[in-house]
Formats: C-alpha cells, sequence, structure tokens
C-alpha cells in the first residue's frame, strides 16, 4: 500500500502508492474512512497490519499456511524469487489486543501500524519452520509476482505510544501454529478450508476476560467481555456495543495481506489493512 519503501521503515506517515490493485483497495478503504471522520465525527483507526501468522489459519494462503501445508501433504513449497525478500510478522494475539485497544481507546485514530519490528526473509521463515519441525521441506524457485515489495520494515511506534506491545516472537509463535497442523485432519488440509477451532492460550480460548478467541478464515473471535468479531475472509464483526467492523483476512500490508472497510452505527470504527 505504501509502495517501494527500500530499508526505510514504515511509518504511518508513509505516502500511499500501492503498487497493486489488491493494495489500492485498502488505501481506498483508509480514504473512505477519513471521509466519515470528516464529514460524520466518526473516529477510525487504520490498522495497517503487517504479515499475520498464528493458529486458525489452515485457509490461508500466506507464507506460514503455505509452509505448514506443505509439509503436511508432502508438496514442494514454492518460494517466489530469490527468498530474500523481508518481510515483518506479526501474531494473530497480538492483532487481537491492537483491535481491543482501538475500539476501547479513543487515543486511537487515523492509520495505525501493528508489527513486531522482527523483518525476515522468506529463507529466514524456512529456516524457523524446518527448525521447529525437523521437516525438510524440498522447495522449488519461481519467478517473483509483479509488484512484490523488496522490504517491509516497519515503525510501530505510533502503536507501542498508545498502549500496545507485540508480546509473541516469530519462532515462539510457530510453535502453538505447528501444534495445530500436525494434529490436523489431512483431508481437510488437502481440500483447503478450517479444520478446527483455533484455541489460544493454555488449552483454553480465553484472552482476556471471558473473551474466546476463534481467529482465522470464516473464524469468530469473542473480543473482550461479550464482544463478537468474525475475523475471516469478508467477515463482519461486532465488536463492543453494537459496532460493526470489516476487518478483511486478517494479514498484511504487502500482499500476503488483509484488507478492511468499516461500516459502524456508533461513533467509532475499526478497519484492519
Amino acid at each position: 500500500m505504501t509502495g517501494l519503501a527500500g530499508a526505510a521503515a514504515i511509518t504511518e506517515s508513509a505516502t500511499l502508492q500501492p503498487l497493486t490493485p489488491y493494495g489500492s483497495t485498502k488505501a481506498a478503504a483508509e480514504m473512505l474512512m477519513s471521509a466519515y471522520s470528516a464529514s460524520y465525527g466518526l473516529r477510525c483507526a487504520c490498522l495497517r497490519m503487517t504479515n499475520v501468522y498464528g493458529v486458525g489459519m489452515q485457509a490461508k494462503d500466506s507464507i506460514v499456511a503455505r509452509l505448514m501445508r506443505a509439509i503436511r501433504t508432502g508438496t514442494t513449497f514454492e518460494i517466489y524469487g530469490d527468498g530474500r525478500q523481508v518481510r515483518d510478522y506479526v501474531n494473530v494475539s497480538d492483532v487481537v489486543s491492537a483491535f481491543r485497544l482501538a475500539l476501547d481507546n479513543e487515543d486511537w485514530a487515523g492509520p495505525v501500524v501493528i508489527g513486531s519490528q522482527e523483518s525476515l526473509s522468506v529463507l529466514d521463515v524456512l529456516d524457523a519452520v524446518r527448525r521447529l519441525t525437523c521437516a525438510e521441506v524440498p522447495v522449488r524457485h519461481v519467478e517473483a509476482k509483479a509488484g512484490e515489495m523488496p522490504a517491509v520494515i516497519v515503525d510501530p511506534s505510533k502503536a507501542l505510544a498508545s498502549g500496545w506491545s507485540p508480546s509473541l516472537r516469530f519462532e515462539d509463535g510457530l510453535v502453538s501454529v505447528w501444534d495445530e497442523w500436525s494434529r490436523a485432519d489431512l483431508s481437510a488440509i488437502q481440500m483447503g478450508v478450517p479444520v478446527a477451532p483455533a484455541f489460544v492460550g493454555d488449552g483454553a480460548p480465553m484472552v482476556g476476560d471471558r473473551a474466546a478467541v476463534i481467529v482465522g478464515d470464516g473464524a469468530a473471535a469473542m473480543v473482550g467481555d461479550g464482544a463478537a468479531a468474525m475475523v475471516g475472509d469478508g467477515a463482519a464483526a461486532m465488536v463492543g456495543d453494537g459496532a460493526a467492523a470489516m476487518v478483511g483476512d486478517g494479514t498484511s500490508v504487502d500482499g500476503d495481506g488483509s484488507h478492511g472497510a468499516a461500516h459502524v452505527p456508533l461513533r467509532r470504527a475499526v478497519s484492519g489493512d
């Protein structure tokens, strides 16, 4: 959405220069929310999430899910280009925390970058998955996708100053991902459908006070005290007391990611892009 940033860290002030039609939809969503803020006084928080990974994402086509799927199905993993392109990875549980803060905190408004500040290359991610799973993971290099950014390095200082912080390093977050994929039904994986509810924590679907989280494509997330959020492809989220948010597919800024728009009957809105 922000175009070629090179080695510079992406902040909220970055000029929107999308490289793909997909990125353009995210930029357009931010413009729409900006217009609602100016016209109707609606507080809109546009969460610019990086590559989101975690439990409950068996139907996704982002890198972590693709690697897990290749291991379970015994297929070859395709690497676009040389594999040195860099991305920031943030765990879905940390993204849920960001959404909760954005909904409840009046200081959250406008674009907010949500990322772990842990940027890894595709080859780094591959090595981490191999170490965890002890799988060889055969790979094949294919032509890089048009419009792919060589690097996504972010500066989430605004979110950090507003009370959010990532809690999981990438390799630590991979543990629960592999645990889920290793126990999943193989036939369901081959069909590309969510295979089981995703539980976060010590076997219980709890994040926060009575907050049950089942997050992923088409999955439902209970966020906060009885607030329900649908976090999945094209899913509508009822979050808090009647606020509705379109959340997208829960991932990133760089083409493996999510886009969001929002329609909110109250004076607040949160969009993930």
